[in-house]
């Protein structure tokens, strides 16, 4: 059937969006209808269900132990540890529901996802992964500490997106093979470096953008295949040393005095309008080896897909988060290996299922939390093949003659994501509050959930930030029992693994709280959005992931490609 391109106005910020040919060639094999909102509003919408970096201490329901949760006790939600859940001491059908005509499908879903218990974190810890209990949206690690949305990992802490790495502290976004590495951002190959954000195949740098098979370099930005090289200048070996010596990196005022210094000279440095490496037909920022993605982010080796982020090796995938090893799926968050998925959240080896949410190994599935080795099953119900069938299809149809409305008036139906006003999460906690800020005042307006107030601090502090000492040299043990209070006014701890990775590679402690780091991190990588703006160095109009009126100078793909590569 041949396709012409539409215009549509979505139905919650009324924005245009167009729907492209090859976009209802892609419904229609996945048999949803086309959308309703557009893209922005869509990533919000599967955002706002996600909450990535803020932890609550909880009760496992199962075994009785403490737990730290990704749910709060307040918000009502029965949380096991991760190996509990995994195990067989209960069956998530005893949940079971029978379907209500007289109630919309996503009121009676999100009812059963209220019942259901949840892992407290999304980890594989004493499944796959040891010594990993405080991780989420993790897999397959060993001995990692507070480390978010990774898998592949030995010895890592305090980072979020990494794949396939070793000793990191502090680490956002690494595409692979980086190794002892502290405060970088969106690197790949990478060892011994601190401080170095954009770059490839280096070593031992520090305070460096975009360099590539650089060694021993400090304090540069665009270099290619240099070493001993200082503000750009080579040095020599013996001079470079002196003047690591002179900043003394190893204390925390050497340390700020090389990033105050460093952020004046990298400023200088175009930026490639798209961060995009070894990609064909792509667009997107921080794409690696992609093909055929479009409006695609943060993405390893994958290709045809479109509105996709944190992927790593998916196929024929649309409005699709960390989908990695997986195909035809639309509108889901973390389908792992998994093929024919609509509106599912953590799909592990799922097939041809909708709306499921953490489920393992099943197929065959329609509004069901927390199955494993299942099928034919709607809300957790089990049915037999043929009766499956023909409740499937009556349930589609409810959902397109009954669709829940929200608080602003949207109609939510068949493969649209679940409403956000019914988020298991405060909008504040949520990742959709870091890209789509909104007041206190506009969450309520919009009907979203609101954090409760917290509690007063049982805790206090045993030392100030400022009063740590300057050298990572004068530090010892006893540091392992303060309770630090930031310079931001949060309290943190040190860890023991964490303190031995700063005595090693001679590092200052830091004066940040974890999500204080990770904050500032956060909004450095990467924006998820794409503007027009001109060049800085040709004046033509570009397409680049950073905003007009910004103080980076940014040039084309094709200038910088000229200049660096």
């Amino acid at each position: 059937m041949e396709y012409q391109s539409e215009n549509k106005t979505c139905q919650n910020c009324q924005a245009t969006f167009a729907i492209e040919p090859d976009d209802f060639g892609f419904y229609e094999k996945i048999e949803v209808p086309p959308p309703t909102f557009c893209p922005e509003c869509r990533r919000q919408m599967r955002f706002g269900w996600r909450n990535f970096v803020n932890f609550h201490k909880n009760t496992c329901v199962l075994t009785g132990n403490s737990v730290v949760s990704v749910y709060s006790r307040d918000s009502g939600i029965p949380v096991c540890t991760p190996k509990a859940w995994h195990s067989d001491s209960w069956d998530a059908k005893e949940y079971a529901m029978d379907y209500d005509f007289s109630k919309t499908f996503f009121e009676q879903y999100v009812e059963l996802l209220r019942k259901v218990p949840k892992p407290a974190m999304d980890t594989d810890d004493g499944l796959v992964s040891t010594n990993c209990m405080y991780t989420n949206d993790f897999a397959m690690g060993k001995d990692c500490y507070l480390v978010v949305k990774a898998w592949k990992l030995e010895n890592v802490m305090y980072s979020f997106y990494v794949v396939n790495g070793r000793e990191l502290v502090d680490v956002h976004t690494s595409f692979g093979k980086d190794e002892a590495n502290y405060e970088t951002i969106n690197t790949e190959h990478c060892y011994r470096c601190r401080f170095v954000f954009d770059s490839r195949s280096c070593s031992n740098c520090s305070f460096c953008f975009d360099c590539r098979n650089c060694s021993d370099c400090f304090m540069c930005t665009g270099l290619r295949g240099k070493s001993y090289c200082y503000k750009n200048q080579e040095v020599g070996k013996e001079e470079y040393e002196k003047i690591l010596a002179e900043y003394a990196l190893h204390t925390y005022a050497g340390q700020e005095r090389a990033k105050k210094e460093f952020e004046e000279c990298s400023m200088a440095h175009p930026r490639k309008a798209l961060r995009m490496t070894s990609c064909t037909n792509s667009l997107g920022d921080l794409l690696t080896n992609c093909n055929d993605c479009k409006y695609c982010y943060l993405m390893l080796k994958s290709e045809h897909c479109k509105f996709d982020n944190y992927a790593d090796g998916a196929k024929d995938s649309y409005d699709t988060d960390a989908g990695g090893g997986s195909e035809l799926v639309y509108q889901s968050d973390l389908p792992a290996f998994s093929s024919n998925i609509v509106g599912c959240y953590s799909a592990w080896h799922c097939q041809d299922s909708a709306y499921i949410s953490q489920s393992y190994r099943s197929k065959n599935c329609f509004g069901c939390n927390g199955l494993k080795d299942a099928s034919f099953c709607i809300l957790n119900k089990q049915y037999t093949k043929d009766e499956y069938v023909v409740m499937l299809e009556k349930i589609r149809q409810h959902m397109i003659d009954m669709p829940y409305i929200d608080a602003k008036g949207n109609r939510y139906s068949y493969g649209d994501y679940l409403p956000l006003e019914l988020s298991l999460f405060p909008y504040e906690e949520t990742e959709a509050q870091v890209l789509y800020p909104l007041s206190p005042d506009e969450i309520a307006e919009a009907g979203y959930a609101r954090a409760s107030q917290p509690a007063d601090e049982e805790i206090g502090y045993t030392i100030q930030a400022q009063e740590l000492p300057d050298s990572i040299d004068d530090v010892d043990a006893s540091i392992l029992g303060e309770v630090i209070l930031s310079l931001g006014g949060k309290r943190y701890r040190l860890t023991e693994q964490e303190l031995t990775f700063y005595k090693k590679y001679r590092i200052p402690l830091p004066r940040e709280s974890f999500h204080e780091r990770h904050v500032r991190r956060h909004a450095r990588a990467g924006s998820f959005r794409l503007y027009l703006r001109k060049s800085d160095k040709s004046g033509v109009e570009i397409t680049s992931s950073y905003p007009p009126g910004g103080f980076e100078k940014v040039w084309s793909v094709e200038e910088y490609k000229q200049e660096f590569e």
